[in-house]
């Protein structure tokens, strides 16, 4: 068995097979050409039923009274070439620092909250946004964003995010497909980017906007780091035009591979009733699988991955927060981040004190602005790493500093700091962006980090230059009726142009080459595109 989809937190986790009260569900690899008809016939002849058949990719998705076995050969004349249990991970609640109220006490971030399977899931009200409302700038950005928070993010700067800006280059109407736990898209900074009309759930009885996590929400920090809009007021992405496709798979940080690979194939399947036509695909999600074992969840991602790159799709995935070498797991492999290379393995990097201008009165984070950033990356304590298994890194965060300064004037004889412990700002170095419902209680933006936050970073970045190639031959992805989809034209880009372009201009930390913590390196905005950073951009 492996593990089903998880966030990428770096967590323990638990894999157990899915079962509802009185049914098992099984994911059925077919082979081509088979018929939803004789399979239909085939479950319904064993008590159960077909809940979703793909064609094109060959998946399909049954459930069987509770104990009934599905073997293969009993199958075979349906066409089904091998039945998985469905499966399911759990995880411990993630932890984050709040933009208001964290302090050095709280180094590891809030207390963890109280799982959905625990207490009542609490409740959330609907969106007021209720039909797709995109909103555009005027013109490129020509100056700082005058974002309240833009101070506080030191990704974009990193990469080079504003030299496309600057260019006009934003990544408008590109589609970015996170796949995820519930999103909020009434929060202001993406309220203006979601493309409700497609918003999807594949996790029973939950709509896309809603989640049992009662404190942070993953696919909203996801979206604002992708995404978040230029300013409004608060943060913002990477590609601040972009547009976003909320697709619920998890929920409080849980989900059935059959959600996701629902899910994947929806996002890449052409706009209309089925599909939501993306152009990229964001995974800040994994699981382990056996490459060798045709029976395992791994060859059934690796067929999904197949059709959605063959579909012109891009997939940009988290590489894990587990600090393993994948190059040296041997049969065991991150998926969907290491299927059959058809997806950009993001490993992720992080400063070292980023901010050591910034100021901490233990209450309110960081109150001055900083004069300037120490941008200098490095491989994140917590990624993964490996040269057969990464492709790019992105800018996720660390919180190295924070370790370096306990280590420091923590005096463990005393239980207590040293006199003159100073304050410190370690979690400016992880990423900043959108983060709980409108709750007085919650936070609306919230610092976090891990290759979660790396990978939208780099689907950010897939976007401006889906956009710019869009501008460079005169494409309105804006525009209808193109290319056979309802509604839109397929990017300019194909999969491997994307890949490469993004290979070509990654740089190395510091200038040593190390394939084995960053593939070809740290996404770079500026080198990829040819734009230079505008004078404005002066870290």
């Amino acid at each position: 068995m492996s593990l089903g989809p998880r966030v990428a937190l770096g967590l323990l986790l638990l894999a157990v097979a899915h079962s509802a009260a009185n049914a098992d569900r099984f994911i059925l690899n077919l082979a081509p050409g088979a018929k939803q008809a004789s399979l239909v016939a085939a479950i319904k002849a064993v008590g159960g039923s077909v809940s979703y058949f793909h064609a094109g990719a060959g998946i399909a998705v049954v459930t069987v009274p509770a104990g009934t076995t599905l073997p293969p050969g009993r199958l075979t004349s349906a066409g089904v070439g091998a039945v998985v249990p469905d499966s399911r991970i759990r995880l411990p609640s993630p932890r984050a620092s709040s933009f208001r109220g964290a302090t050095a006490a709280t180094a590891a971030g809030d207390p963890a909250s109280t799982s959905a399977s625990e207490a009542t899931p609490p409740s959330f009200p609907e969106p007021k946004l209720k039909a797709t409302n995109l909103q555009f700038l005027s013109g490129p950005i020509t100056s700082n964003p005058t974002d309240d928070l833009w101070d506080q993010q030191w990704a974009p700067r990193a990469i080079k995010a504003q030299s496309a800006w600057a260019a006009g280059v934003t990544g408008k109407c590109v589609r970015v497909a996170v796949l995820d736990t519930g999103m909020w898209w009434d929060h202001p900074d993406l309220a203006g980017r979601v493309d409700v009309d497609y918003a999807r759930s594949f996790v029973d009885g939950i709509p896309p906007y809603a989640d049992s996590q009662n404190y942070f929400w993953h696919a909203s920090h996801v979206a604002g780091i992708v995404a978040g809009s230029a300013n409004n007021g608060g943060i913002v992405g990477i590609a601040p035009e972009a547009t976003i496709i909320p697709i619920k798979v998890l929920d409080n940080n849980a989900g059935d591979n059959s959600f996701l690979i629902q899910g994947l194939l929806y996002a890449a399947s052409p706009l209309g009733p089925d599909g939501a036509g993306a152009d990229i695909i964001n995974l800040s999600l994994g699981g382990f699988g056996n490459p060798n074992d045709k029976n395992d969840t791994w060859a059934l991602y690796n067929k999904v991955l197949n059709y959605v790159a063959s579909q012109g799709v891009l997939v940009v995935a988290a590489a894990g927060n587990d600090a393993l070498n994948l190059g040296r797991t041997r049969n065991t492999f991150v998926s969907p981040c290491e299927n059959g290379g058809n997806t950009v393995c993001v490993s992720s990097t992080g400063p070292l004190d980023v901010c050591k201008t910034c100021q901490d009165d233990w209450i309110n984070t960081c109150l001055e602005s900083p004069s300037t950033w120490d941008l200098k990356q490095q491989l994140a304590l917590y990624s993964n790493y490996g040269p057969s298994a990464i492709s790019v890194a992105g800018p996720g965060g660390d919180y190295r500093s924070a370790f370096e300064w306990y280590a420091k004037w923590y005096d463990p004889a005393t239980d207590s700091f040293l006199p003159g412990t100073p304050p410190t700002c370690w979690f400016v170095d992880q990423v900043l962006s959108v983060g709980a419902p409108n709750r007085p209680d919650l936070p609306a933006f919230i610092q976090y980090t891990g290759t979660s936050q790396a990978a939208p970073a780099v689907s950010g970045v897939a976007a401006l230059m889906i956009h710019d190639a869009a501008v460079r031959q005169g494409v309105d992805l804006c525009a209808a009726s193109r290319a056979g989809l309802k509604g839109r034209a397929r990017g300019p880009l194909n999969v491997a142009q994307i890949k490469t372009a993004l290979a070509r201009g990654a740089v190395y930390p510091g200038g040593a080459v190390d394939r084995e913590a960053y593939g070809a390196g740290l996404v770079d905005v500026s080198r990829t595109l040819g734009y230079p950073q505008p004078a404005w951009a002066a870290p």
